[in-house]
């Protein structure tokens, strides 16, 4: 896995303050600390594509606590006085090396319907341009929850034969055309087998945080939350995980998205030793973790080697 950052501090814009920032002395205190780095305009500065550990991380965060600015946002202060973002890169090998691991294949083969409307499942409907036909294994674009992993041909003729346990392979609907011919016809990986709750909290998109199954309507918007980035990464508790028994795919209870809500389909690494080893696939594999503990996940904006500094916010209130 590769993991890198990408930090915006600005000043507030007297028109737009919901935008958040610094104010104008803040910012000029904040600045006088980096004036060397690159990207330092007069009332921004950006910080791109830093790899974590880089110095350059830190000697931001530490300027922007020097001024004042509780970069744990601690209270949950809205608007946020300055952005971090931390995007995350997986390889098949980070598939192999987990327990368990969701299943990220960027070949694609296809797209959902733009009313996002799904089966009985939680699978999106398809548009039949599911091209190239030489393709038997890849993602569905477009989706606005979790990846939707579909096969066809010597893929799915292979998982068939594969014994794999929990393994569901299910025809989706396509919609717009009236007959899809059989060189089109794909099946999404799927499972009969439903994880217990995650030990993550979810977001909606007003940035609330809650447990998926103790709100009684979800509203708009459901996220897995580990902290500011994405991917997040999904905890369990390993006793829990360890009662359902043996398996090589299952879902997650909680659905994600937008509009459309989707479980999202976790792999064993015997499943991934499969498709990468046997099959050939690419496939890229975000971990699973398996916590003896209860303690929500959470990780701040400092990133390694300061990653004992990051804590649960207290104002989440969460056991």
């Amino acid at each position: 896995m590769t993991e890198n950052y990408f930090i915006d501090v600005h000043t507030v814009n007297a028109q737009r303050p919901q935008l958040g920032g610094l104010d104008t002395s803040m910012f000029a205190a904040f600045a006088s600390q980096i004036s060397d780095l690159d990207r330092l305009e007069v009332d921004r500065f950006s910080l791109l594509s830093a790899p974590s550990g880089d110095l350059r991380i830190k000697r931001v965060l530490d300027a922007l606590t020097s001024v004042g600015v509780d970069v744990m946002n601690r209270t949950g202060f809205k608007p946020k006085q300055f952005f971090m973002r931390r995007a995350r890169a997986y390889s098949p090998q980070d598939g192999l090396a987990a327990p368990y691991a969701v299943p990220d294949h960027s070949k694609f083969l296809g797209e959902v319907v733009d009313d996002y409307a799904q089966d009985e499942n939680g699978i999106p409907h398809l548009k039949a341009a599911l091209k190239p036909l030489n393709r038997d294994c890849g993602s569905v674009q477009y989706t606005r929850g979790s990846p939707i992993l579909v096969v066809r041909g010597r893929i799915k003729t292979a998982l068939e034969n594969s014994g794999m346990k929990g393994l569901r392979l299910v025809e989706p609907v396509f919609k717009g055309r009236t007959k899809v011919n059989e060189s089109e016809k794909i099946w999404v990986v799927w499972s009969s087998i439903t994880l217990p709750p995650m030990k993550n909290l979810c977001r909606d998109e007003s940035g609330d945080f809650y447990k998926y199954l103790e709100r009684e309507q979800i509203g708009r918007g459901c996220k897995a939350w580990e902290g500011e980035g994405i991917p997040a990464e999904f905890h369990y508790r390993q006793d829990e995980i360890s009662r359902i028994g043996d398996f090589d795919l299952a879902l997650t209870v909680e659905r994600f998205g937008d509009f459309a809500r989707e479980p999202c389909l976790v792999g064993s690494r015997n499943f991934f030793r499969f498709m990468i080893e046997e099959l050939g696939q690419d496939l890229g594999g975000i971990p699973v973790h398996l916590d003896e503990d209860d303690t929500i996940p959470w990780i701040g904006p400092y990133c390694a080697p300061w990653e004992h500094l990051n804590k649960i916010p207290n104002w989440l209130n969460f056991k």
